[in-house]
């Protein structure tokens, strides 16, 4: 007992608590800073929930550090990106994860950095507090600010820089009040680190330090202190130059950008838009009630604070003349800015929010300035020592963060049963480095997240489990930590949907919640389905007190199929942009028509849809029968385009396709022909009746088309072997070339006794190459044989099986 009580006095002594006030001061921060700690705790806490964070594009930055972190281990990696670890902004979680692997995983990391860049905005706000004489307690208004909306939306660079921010203020106040040359050096360094963390946020960081810096300067002299911004500003000079009409920069100068790329909201959306951008988690209206609370918090101190305590400025007396007037003048604006800094601070945030592009190119920039003005703004009221109104006022502030945290941690679970779940359920089908695109999942606002929480987290946390590519666009940038190898891209289904065969095919696997708009059945096969959100809930939200369920979502995994048949010849034509793709006919059919629209200028393809008819091979005929299969839609059509069909007479084979390509496919036409061999025995087809289909696309080259017409005609009579019409066909086209100016005109058939089976090509937005597969008749009568092989085996082995109604499959 009595050592105890000897301990307590050395920690009394050592304290100083036997001081008049000492123990009460000791108290009063034994108070803050654990109130302060559990609120930040409070705020942090949802980001370890879950598998993920639900935050718009947290997925796409775990991914990146998946890939710098695991770069030498995985090959899928190497194969498709390059690490971008030059002197460039918005590298600095991945370089913080890849520092803790294999210490850490790298979500672990990710997590852990952005709990830390958010305990660090928390004290970066506490010593500027100190720093331009406010209360300390002020900074429990900022604290629910946390989640703003850069941080649900997930922009974890952006939300490194807000503690760079507030630390550079403070360096900045400190550097020009004691003119210490080392907080100048300090200055520096943190506006050095904040171009690491986010290329914008550098410039913002460094304009407001510098602005704080002029208006802090105790003497004239003292502004060599502006040295400080030097290496970050040459730093940040040296990258922009650099990345002059990089992928996602805007070109040009100011002028030319705000022209081109900058957009601007009416008053009434930058009104709306301060209020998402200030404080947003969820899809309720929670955060709007949060918000308001805070902003009637902030009035009450704002009505009781106390005025400033400096002497104002005296002018001299004996001022003569205009200039020294004017220096006088001069002098005391500055000694009102620097007695009201902060408030000037807020002042031109708020200016700048209010004339600032609401997005340059890709970038909200409300997004990025409405949480800095935000909490600055929560700093300006100099609060009474002695007040019972802001004390009470303080008590709701101090409660906010305790109530919000866990009402943020509550949807984070609950989001992560409905959503993640069914996701790690269809993982576990995945194999290693495969390349799968999350497509077609709910968009904005249509979770219990406010913006796409699916949107980058889905294939984020595909590639986290799988080491695969989760697909997600961030490489396509030149200001991201990694970027695509050439030839490599980003295949996005979300804008074209499955319909978009060659972006379809990019991928292996397709994971979707969509139900109504599936990928064709020739293109994919279901692999797994799982189910969100099967449970009855009560919505306690309204007044009837209804029970109600909510909607049972169901994700569905589909594996893309990889064609792969034994073809006798292949041939393409036309560009090489956009993305390849390939559809076969089913076995035992053959191309027997294509579908064609036109693109929007009406002078190229812009959709094609491949039709296959079942076929006949007997031992001296081969011919197309009834029935058969619609492919999918290739490419994508015009808004305003027609439906034309390029269609081979009945029986027919579609032997070849001819037209006219540059870079683009700019007209198409199909060549048909029947086949025959004049014994059974006899191994060689022989192709007869060669036709032309009319071509689709502009009209230049139509006489030369014509006349290409005219001389299969002509060798109908001349040689049933079609020898004649082919030479004649020959000289056309070589009469037609001088009429084909825009493109090169092209003519791709199969060898004889082989028929098209596949289409292969490569499309964007139009069709930019058109190419074919061609199979040999003999293999299409063997495939027709299997096939009808198979069921009579399944017949045999379920002899008491109802036979199923006929389905007509040719859509």
């Amino acid at each position: 007992m009595a050592s105890f009580k000897h301990l307590l006095d050395r920690v009394r002594d050592r304290l100083h608590l036997d001081q008049p006030g000492r123990a009460k001061r000791w108290a009063s921060d034994s108070l803050f800073w654990g109130l302060l700690a559990g609120a930040t705790l409070a705020v942090i806490y949802p980001l370890w929930l879950g598998p993920m964070p639900p935050l718009t594009d947290f997925g796409g930055h775990a991914a990146m550090a998946d890939v710098w972190a695991r770069y030498d281990e995985v090959a899928l990696y190497r194969e498709m990106f390059v690490l971008n670890d030059g002197l460039v902004p918005n590298t600095l979680p991945s370089r913080f994860a890849s520092l803790l692997y294999p210490l850490l995983e790298p979500l672990a990391s990710l997590r852990l950095f952005t709990s830390l860049m958010m305990a660090a905005t928390v004290g970066a706000l506490v010593w500027m507090a100190r720093v331009f004489d406010r209360s300390r307690w002020l900074v429990f208004l900022c604290v629910p600010f946390l989640w703003h909306t850069g941080l649900h939306w997930g922009m974890i660079n952006y939300v490194a820089v807000i503690p760079f921010f507030f630390a550079a203020l403070a360096a900045a106040r400190k550097a020009g009040q004691t003119s210490d040359w080392r907080w100048s050096v300090a200055l520096g360094a943190i506006c050095l680190a904040s171009f690491f963390a986010h290329g914008l946020g550098c410039v913002f960081t460094i304009g407001a330090a510098a602005f704080v810096l002029f208006f802090s300067l105790a003497r004239p002299r003292d502004a060599v202190h502006l040295l400080a911004f030097v290496p970050a500003v040459a730093l940040w000079v040296y990258w922009n130059a650099t990345m002059q009409n990089a992928s996602g920069m805007p070109s040009g100068g100011i002028g030319e950008m705000l022209a081109r790329h900058a957009r601007w909201n009416t008053p009434m959306g930058k009104v709306q838009g301060f209020v998402d951008h200030a404080i947003n988690a969820t899809s309720t209206e929670v955060e709007v009630e949060v918000l308001a609370i805070l902003f009637g918090v902030w009035l009450v101190w704002m009505g009781v604070s106390r005025g400033v305590d400096v002497p104002s400025f005296e002018a001299p007396q004996n001022a003569r003349g205009v200039l020294e007037k004017l220096r006088q003048a001069l002098l005391r604006v500055y000694e009102e800015g620097k007695r009201h800094t902060l408030l000037l601070v807020v002042v031109c945030l708020g200016i700048a929010i209010a004339i600032f592009p609401s997005h340059i190119h890709q970038t909200n920039i409300d997004t990025r300035v409405v949480p800095l003005f935000v909490m600055c703004a929560a700093l300006l009221p100099r609060l009474p020592h002695h007040s019972w109104l802001a004390g009470l006022a303080g008590v709701v502030a101090v409660a906010m963060p305790f109530w919000f945290g866990p009402f943020i941690a509550q949807n984070v679970e609950q989001f992560a049963r409905d959503e993640f779940g069914p996701i790690l359920e269809l993982t576990e089908h995945i194999p290693p480095q495969s390349r799968v695109e999350c497509a077609q999942i709910r968009g904005y606002n249509e979770t219990r997240f406010h913006g796409s929480a699916l949107n980058h987290n889905c294939p984020g946390l595909v590639q986290m489990r799988t080491q695969s590519f989760g697909g997600f666009h961030f490489p396509a940038t030149g200001f991201n930590p990694i970027k695509f190898r050439p030839g490599e891209n980003y295949a996005d289904l979300h804008h074209t949907g499955f319909d978009d065969v060659a972006r379809l095919q990019a991928w292996d696997f397709i994971i979707t919640d969509e139900e109504k708009r599936i990928p064709h059945d020739g293109l994919v096969s279901l692999v797994d389905t799982a189910t969100a959100g099967g449970e009855q809930k009560q919505d306690e939200q309204k007044q009837d007190e209804q029970k109600q369920d909510e909607q049972i979502q169901t994700w569905h995994l589909y594996r893309v199929h990889d064609f792969d048949r034994p073809t006798t010849h292949s041939a393409m034509a036309g560009g090489y942009g956009g993305f390849p793709f390939e559809w076969f006919c089913p076995e035992g059919q053959a191309l027997s028509k294509l579908e064609i629209r036109h693109g929007e200028d009406k002078e190229h393809i812009g959709e094609l849809r491949p039709h296959c008819r079942k076929a006949r091979v007997n031992r001296t005929s081969a011919r197309l029968t009834t029935g058969g299969t619609a492919g999918p839609r290739l490419a994508t059509p015009g808004k305003e385009s027609g439906r034309e069909h390029l269609q081979c007479d009945s029986g027919k084979f579609a032997a070849g396709v001819y037209g006219r390509a540059d870079t683009l496919v700019e007209k198409l036409g199909l060549i048909c022909a029947h086949a025959s061999r004049k014994r059974a025995k006899d191994a060689d087809w022989k192709v007869r009746d060669v036709s032309r289909t009319s071509a689709v696309g502009d009209d230049q080259g139509k006489a030369a088309d014509d006349q290409g017409k005219a001389a299969d005609d002509q060798g109908k009579a001349a040689d049933d072997q079609g020898k004649a019409a082919d030479d004649q066909d020959k000289a056309a086209d070589d009469q037609g070339k001088a009429a084909d100016d825009q493109g090169k005109a092209f003519e791709l058939r199969c060898p004889e006794g082989s028929v098209i089976q596949g289409i292969t090509g490569r499309n964007g937005d139009k069709l930019d190459a058109i190419g074919i597969e061609c199979v040999e008749l003999d293999r299409l009568d063997e495939s027709a044989d299997k096939k009808a092989t198979e069921k009579k085996s399944t017949k045999e082995k379920n002899p008491s099986k109802k036979k199923a109604p006929k389905k007509d499959h040719d859509r």
